[in-house]
């Protein structure tokens, strides 16, 4: 969304549109079905959307949850402050990705918020370990539809998500493991500069850009992947992400997840 509203001056007339039907529609579902919480993700536009329906309605309460994208794009808005204040005073009760969210949102509103520190959660039993999935034949016909042992990178091709650090990395450890490669799950904006950097590497026989993937294929690249990587860093506008889903996700599959030390992935 971000990214469209930077790159469409479409896209940013359409916000006040967008925002008034968010709020049609939320203020219809409270009419009509009696709802008593709404659990709202972002700040903006979800929390402000919620806030200004629902924030004085006694009968419904406000649940916040707070990510990184909302509170580091209020932070550069000449009314971010007040919109995050505006929100954060008519919900009931606020989570926070990470402790570095928390503490972003703290600063931008200005006084202790009590975030509940609450990342993004997964059906743990989707992501059975290898060890338990259901078969050993399953294991072995999984494993034989790879040719070697590789690292597993799944998000948004995004600066803020580190993945050309990690083709750099690549060409440093086949230096030493030859028998390693990369398969890149997802797709974004900076996948023509990583395919660049790949062919300048010449490692277009070891990475693999398979494009965005369904769950189930997810899971099984989980199981045979030797390490799934997540090398997030703040980009150029200052920007990070909270906790990636797919760290989580990684260790309720039992893989073992090596990521930087930037935001909520420490935690």
């Amino acid at each position: 969304m971000r990214d469209n509203l930077r790159a469409s001056t479409l896209a940013k007339l359409q916000v006040p549109l967008f925002l008034l039907a968010q709020a049609w529609k939320l203020r219809g579902e409270l009419r009509s079905n009696g709802v008593h919480w709404i659990n709202a993700h972002w700040l903006v536009p979800q929390g402000l959307v919620a806030a200004f329906v629902a924030g004085r309605r006694k009968e419904t309460k406000i649940a916040l949850h707070v990510h990184a994208g909302d509170v580091y794009m209020l932070e550069k808005l000449m009314l971010g402050r007040k919109i995050a204040r505006y929100v954060v005073r008519r919900s009931d009760c606020i989570f926070a990705d990470g402790s570095h969210v928390r503490d972003a949102l703290n600063r931008l509103v200005g006084w202790d918020t009590k975030a509940v520190l609450q990342p993004m959660g997964v059906h743990v039993d989707q992501f059975a370990p290898r060890i338990e999935m259901a078969s050993e034949t399953q294991t072995q016909s999984t494993a034989r539809s790879h040719d070697e042992p590789f690292i597993l990178f799944v998000g948004r091709l995004a600066e803020k998500k580190g993945t050309i650090y990690l083709v750099r990395a690549l060409k440093i450890l086949r230096e030493q493991f030859v028998d390693l490669s990369l398969k890149i799950v997802g797709s974004g904006p900076e996948e023509s500069a990583l395919r660049a950097e790949v062919d300048q590497l010449d490692l277009r026989d070891n990475v693999q850009f398979l494009g965005p993937k369904d769950h189930p294929e997810i899971v099984s690249l989980l199981h045979c992947c030797e390490v799934a990587a997540v090398p997030s860093i703040i980009d150029s506008r200052g920007e990070t992400e909270g906790m990636p889903t797919v760290v989580v996700e990684s260790l309720a599959a039992g893989v073992p997840v090596v990521g930087s030390r930037v935001n909520g992935i420490p935690d």
